[in-house]
C-alpha cells in the first residue's frame, strides 16, 4: 500500500479483506520458508492498476503461480468470447478467481493462467473434472511497472509510451462530482428541484427527504445549509450523461465530493475533455466533451471507469469572486510538455465552421480528433485500459490543423451547439401523447410506445460514448415521463450529432495514419 500511496488518490481497494488474507497467507509462507497458498477471491486484483505492486510482491516471494480466471462480474458485464452472458460461480456481483501459489526455492519461476467463461453449470462442471495437472495453461510474462495477471497485447507499447500523457498535457484535472443521493439533489428541471430543496418547514422537508432516503444528519446539515444563500444561486447547469444536462444543487458542504478545486473553472466560459483513467472492459469509447459542472459517472456507471475532468481554462481565485470579468484565465497546459512547434501555434480561421481557433483553443481540439481515431482507440486499446491517454503530437503543421478543425466539429456537435444540427436527419413520427412505455427497435424505427417512433440507423442507435448506448439510454432513462417539443427537438439533435460525428470519424482515420509517420 505503501508504494502506490504517492501515485494513486484512492487506495481503499487495497484494504478489501480479501487482500488482507492473500497478505497474512504471504506472511506466513514468508516465515516457512515454503509451502502453497490456494484460494478463491474477488478476482479484482488480477489486472486493477491499483494492485500493481501486490502483484510484484507475490510474484517475489513465490516460484509458481496459477490462476483460474473464473469471470462472471456483472459489475464488469462480462461475457463469453461468443458474445453471451457470462455467469458467476457464486450470487454476488464481483468476478472470482482460484489462485494456487507455490514457494519452493527447488522449482524455477513460472506464472500460468487460464479463463473460464460460460455459465455457472459449465464453471461446476469444469472444476468438478479438472486439476492442475489437466488444465491448459497459458504461460504469461509479467513486466513491470503493472506485473499484470492476465494477458495482455503489448504490441506497439514502445511507441505509446512516446507519447505524452494528458496528466502531462494537463497541469490540472480530477474526478467528476460525486452528489451522493443524485434522486435528492440532481433533476431534468431546475424549478423542480428549486421547489423540492426550497421547503421552508423543518417537518416538511424531513418528510421529503425520507422518500429519498437520507439520513437524519444529514437532512439536518442540508435544511441548514439551504438557507444560507438562496437556492436559485445554488443550483447549476450539470452534465450528468452524454448529451443529458440536468441541475444539481452546487453547494460544497451538501454534496458528498463536490470537487470544488476543479469545478470552480467550470461556472463560466470553459471547456472540459472528460476521459477516463482506467477501463472495466475491453474498449475505448470514453472521451466526451462538456461546457458545465459535470458527474463522476458522466461516461460510464463502472466501478473503474470514473469521469476525469480536464478544463481547458483554469481561473484565479479573483476571477471567482468577479465573474463577469473575463481577464483572469490560464490555458490549464503544461506547455513544456508540447513539442516546439506548440509553443508558437498562432490563431487562425477554421476552412470548415469559419469561426477564430485561439492557440489553446486548437491543440484542445487537436487532442480531442485523437481520442475519437477508432485507428488510435483499436491499436492501443490495452494501454488505454490501464492509464489516461497518451497523446501523440504530429510535428507538421497542416496535418495539426486538418485534425483541430475536425475535433472542433465533433466538441460543437457533442454540445449541440453546431449549425450541422439545425436540420435533424430524424423526426418524430406516429399518433400519441409521447409518454415513453418500452423502448424497442424494429428495423430503423426506435418505438417509445406502440405508435410513435424516431428513425435511426443502426449504425447511430449502436453507438456507443464510453459505458452507455446513448440514444438507448437517453430515452430509457425518461421511461414515465411525456416528452415535450424541446425534448423531442433535442433527442432529434442527438440523432443527427451521433450520425455526424461516425462520418468525422472515418475522416479523422483517415488522417491518423499520418500522424504517427511524422512524429
Amino acid at each position: 500500500k505503501e508504494l502506490v500511496r504517492k501515485q494513486e488518490r484512492n487506495i481503499q481497494p487495497l484494504s478489501d479483506d480479501y487482500i488482507k488474507f492473500i497478505a497474512f497467507a504471504h506472511w506466513k509462507i514468508k516465515q516457512a520458508g515454503q509451502g502453497i497458498v490456494g484460494m478463491i477471491t474477488n478476482n479484482s486484483y488480477l489486472d486493477g492498476l491499483i494492485h500493481r505492486d501486490m502483484r510484484k510482491k507475490l510474484l517475489e516471494e513465490f516460484n509458481e503461480v496459477y490462476i483460474l480466471n473464473l469471470h462472471g462480474s456483472v459489475k464488469r458485464k462480462d461475457m463469453t468470447p461468443e458474445g453471451k452472458k457470462d455467469e458467476n460461480v457464486f450470487d454476488i456481483q464481483q468476478g472470482v478467481s482460484i489462485v494456487l501459489m507455490v514457494k519452493n526455492e527447488k522449482i524455477s519461476k513460472s506464472i500460468k493462467y487460464m479463463d473460464i467463461y460460460g455459465t455457472r453449470e459449465e464453471k461446476y462442471e469444469f472444476l468438478d473434472k479438472d486439476d492442475v495437472y489437466s488444465t491448459d495453461w497459458q504461460e504469461l510474462n509479467p513486466k513491470s511497472p503493472n506485473n499484470f495477471f492476465v494477458p495482455k497485447n503489448v504490441e506497439g507499447e514502445e511507441k505509446y509510451n512516446k507519447f505524452i500523457s494528458l496528466a502531462s498535457v494537463f497541469n490540472k484535472n480530477n474526478a467528476g462530482v460525486a452528489t451522493g443521493k443524485d434522486h435528492a439533489l440532481v433533476d431534468f428541471d431546475k424549478d423542480s428541484l428549486m421547489r423540492k430543496l426550497s421547503i421552508l418547514n423543518k417537518e416538511s422537508f424531513f418528510l421529503l427527504m425520507d422518500n429519498f432516503e437520507v439520513d437524519d444528519s444529514l437532512k439536518e446539515k442540508w435544511f441548514d445549509e439551504l438557507k444560507k444563500n438562496p437556492i436559485d444561486e445554488q443550483i447549476k447547469k450539470y452534465s450528468y450523461r452524454p448529451f443529458d444536462n440536468r441541475f444539481v444543487i452546487y453547494n460544497t458542504k451538501i454534496l458528498q465530493r463536490a470537487r470544488d478545486g476543479i469545478m470552480k473553472n467550470m461556472l463560466q466560459g470553459n471547456l472540459s475533455l472528460i476521459t477516463t483513467k482506467q477501463l472495466s472492459g475491453n474498449n475505448f469509447f470514453h472521451s466526451f466533451i462538456t461546457d458545465s459542472i459535470s458527474d463522476r459517472c458522466l461516461i460510464s456507471l463502472k466501478t473503474r471507469e470514473v469521469s476525469y475532468v480536464f478544463p481547458l481554462y483554469l481561473y484565479s481565485d479573483l476571477e471567482q469572486q468577479n465573474l463577469l470579468n473575463e481577464g483572469a484565465k490560464s490555458a490549464n497546459f503544461n506547455w513544456s510538455m508540447f513539442p516546439s512547434m506548440y509553443q508558437t501555434v498562432q490563431p487562425f480561421t477554421s476552412k470548415l465552421t469559419g469561426s477564430f481557433i485561439q492557440a489553446e483553443e486548437a491543440i484542445f481540439y487537436y487532442i480531442y480528433a485523437v481520442l475519437y481515431s477508432e485507428i488510435y482507440r483499436g491499436k492501443y486499446q490495452e494501454f488505454l485500459k490501464i492509464d489516461f491517454p497518451r497523446i501523440p503530437f504530429t510535428k507538421e503543421y497542416e496535418l495539426f490543423e486538418a485534425l483541430v478543425e475536425k475535433g472542433e466539429q465533433l466538441v460543437n456537435l457533442h454540445l449541440l451547439k453546431s449549425r450541422e444540427l439545425n436540420n435533424p436527419i430524424t423526426k418524430f413520427e406516429g399518433k400519441g401523447n409521447g409518454s415513453i412505455q418500452d423502448v424497442k427497435k424494429e428495423n430503423n424505427h426506435v418505438y417509445i410506445n406502440v405508435n410513435q417512433y424516431f428513425q435511426i440507423s443502426d449504425e447511430a442507435w449502436n453507438y456507443y460514448i464510453g459505458g452507455y448506448q446513448v440514444l438507448e439510454k437517453w430515452l430509457k432513462d425518461r421511461k414515465g415521463i411525456k416528452l415535450s417539443l424541446e425534448n423531442i427537438k433535442h433527442y432529434c439533435r442527438m440523432v443527427t450529432s451521433i450520425s455526424k460525428t461516425i462520418e468525422i470519424q472515418k475522416e479523422i482515420d483517415r488522417l491518423y495514419p499520418k500522424v504517427e509517420e511524422s512524429l
